[in-house]
């Protein structure tokens, strides 16, 4: 049987967060345990990075796998950082190899992390996600200790964040990269980086998770019975194109009065200073249960007609495939990422970002036809359990870890 030390970096871990990178490294480093690989997982302090929300430092088992928080330290925002990264990048060519080292004081910054890899018996290194320094510091431990090294990007490919020399470097000096989708792995390759390393294995969902889904229950617990729903989970931050559905309601209302929009997750600034200026009228229309247990929001999935996330940037989008296992049609933006993931049309709509009138006429015709957002409904479930469930995964992923311990 083929069984392996492996550690897992990310920048944030339990208690559980909203993050799709964060929620992908649970489930991979719980589902490797349970087939005997020993895993570990260092991350920080910090139940969220933005806001910055710090939890006690240490170590426990989560799940059957070990937990490492490092102690953060403050230090210059990431927007400072990816202003002198293309300072580096554009205007200094000659030395811009400055910039993955410059990368590491981005933040969350866990001065120890790397000796601790370094100084490791660990079988590999699965380092995540982008833009944070924390794949940067884990690919430095690796090289110390002369462990096999891949990382998972996670890449929102035209962010701005994300479109840095530093971090191209990083994936050219990785011993393989896991791409969520085709499209991330044939953008990567653009960057000269070589299509051998690029590994396309995407997220994944507990089918199991969902059996027990009640949207009466969730419905009953708000008073939500007699409302048609639209779903939101997320941060609320403007790439996910949260502001663009709310003003979207204005159109809903008019012709659903007793439609209702949903917001679970947690709130930004941003958000806060948006929402204390909208009208009265408009704020009736929202809901905000804030931030959901897993069996509740597996319910709210199941209670709502519609899921809308219209963001901007996206990996792939782990909450479209929860809201596919509850049967429920989806509606994102396109984007060359998304449409790899919603069939436009066949399991949900795409729309222009931030077009609140497009959008709005979308959530009005799939309300208005039952029997399309029930086929919708179905038709992603059905792709989302032949394609994306964790047992697959992590036999990919496995798998690849084979591969990059034996040739290395």
């Amino acid at each position: 049987m083929f069984t392996v030390n492996i550690l897992h970096v990310v920048q944030c871990y339990n208690p559980p967060v909203l993050g799709g990178a964060e929620t992908y490294v649970r489930e991979l480093s719980e589902h490797l345990a349970l087939r005997n690989h020993r895993v570990s997982v260092f991350t920080s302090d910090l139940a969220s990075i933005k806001p910055r929300r710090q939890i006690r430092s240490g170590s426990q088992e989560i799940g059957g796998v070990s937990v490492h928080y490092f102690k953060t330290t403050h230090l210059p925002s990431l927007g400072l950082l990816n202003i002198l990264n293309k300072a580096f990048d554009r205007r200094f060519p000659s030395v811009r190899n400055i910039s993955l080292p410059l990368r590491l004081f981005s933040n969350p910054q866990m001065p120890y992390l790397t000796s601790k890899i370094g100084f490791g018996d660990w079988d590999l290194v699965n380092a995540t996600s982008f833009p944070w320094s924390s794949a940067v510091l884990a690919y430095y431990g690796a090289k110390m200790g002369n462990i096999p090294f891949i990382v998972m990007p996670f890449f929102h490919i035209g962010h701005p964040e994300y479109e840095c020399y530093s971090l191209f470097e990083l994936l050219r000096k990785s011993d393989a990269i896991i791409a969520l989708t085709h499209y991330e792995s044939e953008y990567l390759a653009t960057k000269s980086i070589p299509k051998e390393k690029i590994h396309v294995i995407s997220a994944g969902v507990n089918p199991n998770e969902f059996t027990d889904a009640d949207g009466e229950r969730f419905k009953e617990k708000y008073g939500l019975s007699d409302s048609q729903l639209i779903l939101f989970i997320g941060n609320r931050i403007p790439s996910k194109g949260i502001f663009t559905l709310i003003e979207s309601m204005r159109y809903v209302k008019r012709n659903y009065p007793d439609s209702q929009l949903v917001l679970a997750g947690r709130s930004r600034r941003e958000y806060d200073e948006y929402y204390s200026n909208l009208p009265p009228e408009l704020k009736s229309t929202i809901m905000d249960v804030g931030v959901l247990p897993k069996q509740e929001k597996a319910d709210a999935f199941a209670a709502a007609d519609i899921f809308v996330m219209p963001s901007k940037f996206e990996s792939i989008g782990l909450v479209y495939l929860e809201a596919w296992m509850c049967s429920t049609p989806v509606i994102g933006s396109y984007s060359k990422t998304l449409s790899y993931v919603i069939n436009d049309g066949e399991d949900g709509f795409l729309i222009n970002f931030g077009d609140s009138v497009m959008l709005g006429k979308k959530i009005v015709y799939l309300l208005k036809n039952d029997a399309l957002r029930e086929e919708m409904g179905k038709a992603g479930r059905k792709k989302v359990l032949k394609n994306y469930t964790w047992n697959e995964i992590t036999s990919k992923i496995e798998l690849l870890y084979r591969n990059v311990v034996n040739n290395y």
